[in-house]
């Protein structure tokens, strides 16, 4: 087994290793303050409803603080006269032995509603981020509140996470692809949510430049057709008559290369300046014709 080989079933193990160990943690306990201020009246039940089907589609946590379809609050301790939702979010996360806690604030503002999330982490009371969201329509439910409350929540407790994929698909071969000015690839490419640029090049093409936005879990498929240069089309469609395949095409004979077609063009062009500079009247050489009268009468 020669060196190379060994490398790599070490490295293939290494990773089947670590991906069963991250499998293999138990998940991360998650306490979600319920939004029980009498001021949101039946909105409190749409914005509870939100939060419990977004937290319950957020791998890795599970929450500890669910019953039935219900969020429960604090159960004893001064803790629930504390005015701060965030106070309350930490002594529901320690109350129920989680490891995260997410206070949650909610104001009516016109047709919709604007809500305030903070994420906490428990044990040390560090915050760990926070994000505002406004889901439209008031009291009714609608389809989207899973998935934006569900980006939300991912975005303050593992921001590392927060990401979406890009689906790159070339209509060449050997373009090399940037994005935000650092090299990538095509296919799929799983970037942080948000605006990035994409970038491909190629010798015989015009460049493509694209600002695309990046959603959360989701995928944008991005078809790249690159223009190519007048020359170098030539050459493609010479290839494409003979029908070889791009992997196997050879190159094209030198004359017919579009370097030699420019110098063959350049030459031409010269040699006709010349020529014309050579034949122009009042030049020695020159055909002309004239009178001559050696004695002029008076």
């Amino acid at each position: 087994m020669t060196r190379a080989r060994l490398a790599g079933l070490v490295a293939a193990s290494l990773t089947v290793t670590l991906s069963l160990a991250a499998f293999a943690q138990p998940p991360v306990r998650l306490a979600v303050l319920p939004p029980r201020d009498g001021s949101l009246g039946a909105a409190a039940g749409r914005i509870e409803a939100a939060l419990v089907e977004s937290a319950q589609a957020l791998p890795g946590f599970v929450l500890a603080n669910l019953a039935g379809t219900k969020l429960t609050g604090l159960k004893k301790g001064d803790a629930k006269l504390d005015p701060q939702p965030s106070g309350r979010a930490l002594a529901l996360g320690k109350e129920t032995s989680s490891q995260r806690a997410v206070s949650v604030e909610a104001t009516p503002l016109g047709e919709g509603l604007v809500i305030y999330l903070q994420a906490v982490e428990v044990p040390s009371g560090r915050v760990l981020g926070s994000t505002t969201i406004s889901l439209a329509g008031g009291n009714t439910r609608a389809p989207h509140d899973r998935d934006t409350v569900r980006a939300a929540l991912m975005r303050i407790l593992d921001p590392g996470r927060y990401n979406g994929r890009l689906q790159i698909r070339l209509d060449v071969q050997g373009a090399e692809v940037q994005i935000d000015g650092r090299p990538s690839h095509s296919g799929l490419v799983e970037l942080p949510v948000g605006t990035h640029a994409l970038r491909v090049t190629h010798p015989a093409y015009h460049d493509f430049l694209r600002f695309l936005d990046v959603e959360f879990d989701k995928t944008l498929p991005v078809d790249i057709n690159l223009a190519a240069y007048p020359l170098a089309e030539g050459e493609m469609t010479e290839n494409q008559k003979r029908g070889l395949p791009s992997a196997t095409r050879k190159p094209l004979k030198w004359y017919r290369t579009w370097w030699a077609l420019s110098l063959a063009g350049v030459a031409v062009t010269g040699i006709t300046v010349g020529v014309v500079w050579l034949v122009r009247p009042g030049l020695p050489g020159a055909d002309s014709s004239t009178g001559y009268n050696p004695n002029p009468t008076p």
